[in-house]
């Protein structure tokens, strides 16, 4: 493997819940933008709050991007799907986090941005031309109860709205 690099996560992503999701440092995996991203979700991002040039900036070409993420919740939902079906409630808020991760970096990247604080009053703040209905709100209750089967419900609707969002603006894209 090529050039390994060592990060330590800076303080604005090490906030409950994401925390519980990831190892205190994280190392890049040279050019594998699926295995940084499974590594650690937040990998870019985090390299962008470093001000670390060499990284790959996903949210200027997110049309890019995006589907692997769509792709990574389609599975995880489906193991979420199962663990409420079958009310393993000590099994549910890893993968939560996990999902709740990859709509916070998704709807970020839609934007054009990155994700430059994972602090819930900064979250709860968050305000963006491409989102969801009442985006703020819902991502409000997931944050306070991350593993309650009402914020699965939640994230799976958000996750729905971004994707019908996502898929429309490709296709206008392409009618220009």
């Amino acid at each position: 493997m090529a050039n390994k690099r060592e990060i330590t996560i800076p303080e604005p992503f090490l906030h409950a819940p994401f925390a519980l999701n990831m190892p205190p440092k994280i190392t890049e995996i040279a050019d594998s933008f699926e295995e940084n991203m499974i590594h650690c979700t937040f990998y870019y991002d985090i390299c962008e709050c470093l001000s670390i040039k060499s990284c790959q900036k996903p949210w200027n070409e997110y049309e890019n991007y995006l589907p692997y993420i769509l792709k990574r919740w389609s599975l995880l939902e489906e193991v979420l799907h199962d663990l409420y079906k079958d009310r393993k409630q000590k099994s549910q808020e890893i993968p939560m986090i996990e999902g709740f991760s990859l709509f916070i970096v998704g709807i970020h990247w839609f934007n054009s941005q990155p994700v430059k604080s994972l602090e819930q009053s900064v979250l709860n703040d968050l305000r963006f031309s491409k989102s969801p209905v009442n985006f703020s709100e819902r991502v409000a209750f997931i944050l306070n109860k991350p593993a309650q089967y009402h914020s699965y419900i939640q994230l799976k609707q958000l996750f729905e709205e971004f994707k019908k969002q996502f898929h429309k603006e490709l296709v206008m894209k392409k009618l220009k």
